[in-house]
């Protein structure tokens, strides 16, 4: 047996022993090997098979045709458009996948690599084709697609705001919600982090993370954040860490916040006025309760002071009755003090009769 015999041989022997279909052309484009995974893919005998072009077996150009005839890659890419790339390993071979209506009853996905076949001159003597069924897998990828769609569908709806986010803290979704919320929408911030911690916050933030990972669920977490034009909203948060669909380690986390500002805002005027109610008694005199009250409303709104200025309607001046600052002095002082009516923009509220 001459060596060119020999190599020949051990082509056929390795084409033979691999059970995924795989057939081999010369430079004429003829089936020189195949192996019955490929017979069976064909629907034909090997005696028809070998001689033949592999494109009588499907209407079409297979990748090795191109690497034979020396195409350039643009020829394969007008053929093949986005489906095919270089393949990463073999220097001259390429990959694709594609579906095939006319295998099977409902057709059949394949994936399928070419390589060239060289002489010792390193010249092209023909090409070597795989064809591997992934059917089952790209039914099983479009499943996923079709429930990840169906899922972000239900996200889209909440009337809560939701963000995503790989285990990195990066966001990778975001639903309508959040962004009517806090202002960033989804374009603004995938694949980045939100900045809408309160600083100092970072160390409650780790540790958070590492109980979240632990226990997988945290049904509540009160706390604090920012939105885009700066105001700081007190929200719930409830957390969950998930996995992709036929994985066991976690893809991501999952967030629901609720702005509870302004429920806790009210909750707070209430237990004002409540308190406010029940210290009436304590002060007789109309500038205790008045002091009194404005150190609520200070407290509430959480500014330096607050005021109740009243009008002497004979000489048309605005003077406090009731104040509460941080610094007594201040608070003594002010109350000393006569203002005209332009001067203050409670004597412009007056005199409109308007807020």
């Amino acid at each position: 047996m001459t060596q060119e015999n020999q190599k020949k041989e051990i082509l056929s022997q390795i084409i033979h022993g691999t059970p995924i279909p795989t057939f081999v052309i010369d430079r004429q484009h003829r089936i020189t090997h195949c192996n019955k995974a490929y017979e069976r893919l064909a629907g034909a005998p090997l005696e028809e098979i070998i001689g033949s072009p592999p494109r009588r077996f499907a209407k079409r150009l297979w990748l090795a045709d191109f690497i034979v005839d020396g195409a350039a890659e643009k020829e394969i890419a007008s053929y093949y458009g986005s489906r095919y790339r270089r393949s990463p390993s073999v220097e001259g071979a390429y990959e694709a996948e594609e579906f095939f209506p006319a295998i099977g009853d409902k057709g059949r996905w394949l994936y399928f690599t070419a390589a060239p076949l060289m002489d010792d001159e390193g010249k092209v003597i023909g090409a070597i084709e795989t064809l591997q069924d992934v059917t089952e897998r790209k039914t099983a990828e479009e499943a996923v697609r079709k429930s990840g769609r169906r899922f972000r569908a239900m996200l889209d709806f909440a009337p809560y705001p939701v963000v995503v986010f790989t285990l990195e803290g990066l966001v990778s979704y975001l639903n309508p919600a959040f962004t009517e919320t806090f202002g960033w929408t989804l374009k603004e911030l995938e694949g980045r982090n939100i900045p809408y911690a309160p600083p100092g916050s970072e160390q409650e933030t780790r540790e958070h993370i590492r109980m979240l990972l632990e226990q997988k669920v945290i049904l509540r977490r009160e706390s604090k954040r920012f939105t885009r034009d700066g105001r700081l909203l007190n929200v719930i948060l409830r957390e969950v860490v998930f996995s992709e669909p036929g994985e066991t380690k976690p893809s991501g986390v999952m967030v629901i916040l609720r702005d509870v500002t302004q429920e806790r805002r009210i909750a707070r005027q209430n237990e004002a006025m409540l308190r406010i109610s029940m210290a009436l008694p304590r002060y007789p005199d109309l500038e205790d309760v008045l002091d009194y009250i404005n150190s609520e409303v200070k407290d509430l709104l959480g500014t330096e002071g607050s005021v109740v200025v009243l009008l002497d309607e004979h000489k048309e001046e605005l003077f406090v009755l009731g104040a509460a600052y941080d610094d007594t002095e201040t608070q003594e002082r002010i109350k000393e003090i006569r203002f005209s009516m332009d001067q203050l923009i409670a004597g412009r509220v007056i005199r409109s009769g308007e807020p």
